[in-house]
């Protein structure tokens, strides 16, 4: 979190974990990138003041779901699978072009 301090406060956000992180298995370098991307483009897309970017894990059955829900632009419904693809973003929204997961 640190490495977004000053985006922070410039657009007054605040980032909310609604539960405690369960313990991982994988590779964390993976983990911490996946989430960086997210709070950097929840923060980078956000247009109202103050951002609000809320973060939650939810026990399913033998899996975890991860919610990460803001307050930005948001993706059109008729892509919500394209943003995983790799150096591939949805069309132009808000004068913007995502770059997927690059």
């Amino acid at each position: 979190m640190k490495r977004y301090t000053r985006e922070i406060k410039a657009k007054d956000a605040s980032i909310k974990w609604k539960t405690d992180m369960p313990q991982l298995y994988g590779d964390q370098l993976h983990f911490e990138a996946l989430f960086q991307n997210l709070i950097s483009n929840a923060l980078k897309y956000a247009f109202a003041t103050p951002v609000k970017i809320i973060i939650q894990v939810i026990e399913k059955n033998e899996f975890w779901k991860f919610s990460i829900r803001d307050n930005g632009i948001g993706i059109d419904a008729k892509y919500p699978l394209q943003i995983f693809d790799v150096l591939r973003g949805c069309p132009r929204r808000m004068n913007f072009m995502a770059g997927g997961l690059n």
